[in-house]
């Protein structure tokens, strides 16, 4: 006879744009059953509360972005592991999740080319006011205006990992320097696609596009700030498709204002979901999208076999892939 655990799949809130159902089917199938009751789903993050109503049914996580901290896996004694369904963890309090025995792992690499292909979608709608114009020709004006060329650009990348790799080989082939900063370089893949790896402070003041792509550390918080962007060249284009809180949006709007930044595209946001007090918001050269570069078909596919996987490594007795505590 099968054992059964319970699985909270808490990602399931884009379930009807998510092509999981191999990943669904392999948790199904295992000698350790999936209870099916997992496949209900919010349409939203689940909050503290909700997590702690149902802590006590949990063997095990595919987490999205609800927060799990001291409070909520103290509230799920039987927990045994966080998958996330994704990269970035900082909604997981990881060693609150060693003190109370929870493994934790995430998915790296598995969305880099989603992130990459969205942060140039972003990009080039920035660069050349995609939105603004779709709305001029649909409200019967015909603008017409000269745009940067990405082309003969030079085009910093902050943050060299699975993502910044990506985003550096599409900038190669669109014809641009690039100059990428991390502070564990990948030194082989640069010289593969004829980037260069400098400093921080290179990338801040030689380049005429700066794709932000570095995880949400102390050091890293609002490393786009007020002091950054001055160091910065006139007219320099912003991306950011990593962390919100790596920007100082009051900053970055500013900078807008002035014209010191040409255009800034992003994400991410310090909050989320985007308030109408953001000083985003009413920028005219600022271009934004709701938290989705990582979200793909194809990388929805390999993450959800890759957390179904960790979860039942985990629950066979065994340890997760790209453990992180």
């Amino acid at each position: 006879m099968k054992k059964t655990f319970c699985v909270l799949l808490a990602f399931l809130m884009l379930l009807p744009f998510c092509p999981v159902n191999s990943a669904v089917a392999s948790l199904s199938d295992a000698s350790l059953a999936f209870d099916g009751g997992g496949l209900v789903t919010l349409g939203r993050p689940y909050t503290a509360e909700e997590l702690k109503a149902i802590g006590g049914e949990i063997n095990a996580v595919i987490c999205g972005c609800e927060v799990w901290n001291e409070e909520t896996i103290a509230a799920a004694p039987n927990l045994k592991v966080i998958v996330k369904f994704g990269v970035g963890v900082d909604n997981i309090d990881q060693e609150a999740a060693k003190r109370h025995g929870v493994q934790v792992a995430n998915c790296p690499g598995m969305n880099s080319v989603a992130v990459a292909e969205q942060t140039f979608a972003l990009l080039l709608g920035c660069m050349r006011e995609v939105p603004a114009l779709d709305r001029a020709v649909r409200e019967g004006r015909w603008d017409r205006r000269v745009f940067p060329e990405i082309c003969g650009s030079v085009f910093g990348v902050l943050g060299f990992g699975a993502a910044g790799r990506e985003i550096a080989l599409r900038a190669r082939a669109f014809g641009a320097e690039v100059l990428a900063y991390d502070k564990y370089p990948n030194y082989a893949f640069a010289e593969q696609i004829g980037a260069k790896i400098v400093s921080l402070d290179e990338v801040l003041e030689q380049s005429d596009i700066i794709s932000v792509n570095l995880p949400a550390l102390p050091d890293t918080l609002h490393i786009i700030n007020a002091e950054n962007i001055a160091r910065m060249r006139d007219g320099v284009v912003i991306v950011n498709a990593a962390r919100g809180v790596l920007a100082d949006e009051t900053a970055v709007a500013a900078a807008l204002e002035s014209g010191k930044i040409f255009a800034y595209a992003t994400d991410v946001y310090e909050s989320e979901p985007v308030q109408g007090d953001s000083p985003l918001i009413h920028c005219k050269r600022a271009v934004l999208s709701p938290h989705l570069a990582g979200e793909s078909t194809n990388s929805y596919r390999k993450i959800g076999n890759a957390t179904a996987e960790g979860v039942l490594a985990v629950l066979a007795g065994g340890e997760v892939p790209h453990r992180l505590a």
